[in-house]
């Protein structure tokens, strides 16, 4: 953020911040400190603004977070979404769905 630009990990912490959650400072951020925050939900029962991670194909665990809007929906910020950068992309598109790990936190309740 200090570059003026996100990753998917300062973008979920740029989110939570607007809506006035914090999940720690900026240099500590990170995919793999996001996915121990919150408590456990299981995939199939997520919630809009829970947390969910990704495995790439390179069988990285946790290399990419996102925000469930609902409806299939989610929010993130990765250079393969249809913007380029930050973007609302389907969960019914087979690349995104592949690449989900069912690693899902919910921050709130």
């Amino acid at each position: 953020m200090r570059h003026h630009r996100f990753d998917c990990s300062s973008f979920v912490r740029y989110c939570y911040g607007k809506a006035g959650i914090t999940l720690g400072n900026l240099d500590s951020v990170t995919t793999f400190t996001l996915v121990t925050m919150g408590k456990p939900v299981g995939f199939n029962h997520m919630k809009r603004g829970d947390l969910f991670f990704f495995t790439n194909a390179k069988g990285q665990v946790n290399s990419h977070v996102a925000i469930y809007l609902g409806d299939h929906l989610f929010l993130h910020d990765h250079g393969q979404s249809d913007t380029g950068g930050v973007g609302i992309t389907s969960l019914n598109a087979p690349s995104w769905r592949k690449e989900t790990n069912g690693t899902v936190r919910r921050i709130v309740n």
